[in-house]
């Protein structure tokens, strides 16, 4: 087993704040390696904003609060045009099936407590992602 001495824990610290994007979707990149982020419909304004954003904590979070706020009303659009398309029994369906998926998001995306901050950024980016995807699949439904 390799002990790292502390300077070489302070080097990888100073990489993850240097580049915020690994940081915001270090969560995504995990589970889906190769994922092109604009291929999920996030804006490129979001990649610049995190980018800019230098690293900082409070800066990323606000990066990732404008950006969920985009994807979710993208999300509420298409539900609801794809909710008038549907009879009542395929629209009971589509409720229930939201309902789990939101329920699936947010344990999936969770932060842990006791990784403090990042962890934090780490769960509304993947939060971001997963609304995103959702988006998609919803409107890959309505255009069928």
């Amino acid at each position: 087993m390799k002990i790292y001495k502390p300077r070489f824990i302070g080097a990888i610290i100073s990489i993850l704040l240097a580049n915020p994007i690994l940081v915001c979707v270090a969560h995504s990149e995990d589970k889906n390696p190769g994922v092109d982020l604009k291929d999920i419909g996030l804006r490129s304004s979001y990649t610049k904003c995190l980018d800019d954003s230098g690293g900082v904590t409070f800066s990323l979070l606000n990066c990732n609060a404008a950006e969920f706020k985009y994807q979710d009303y993208r999300l509420n659009r298409v539900y609801k045009s794809l909710s008038q398309t549907l009879g009542a029994k395929d629209m009971s369906l589509l409720r229930e099936d939201e309902r789990k998926w939101i329920a699936y998001r947010d344990s999936y995306c969770s932060a842990d407590p006791q990784s403090g901050t990042a962890s934090d950024v780490d769960s509304i980016g993947c939060k971001v992602e997963q609304t995103a995807r959702r988006a998609n699949l919803l409107e890959a439904r309505l255009h069928k």
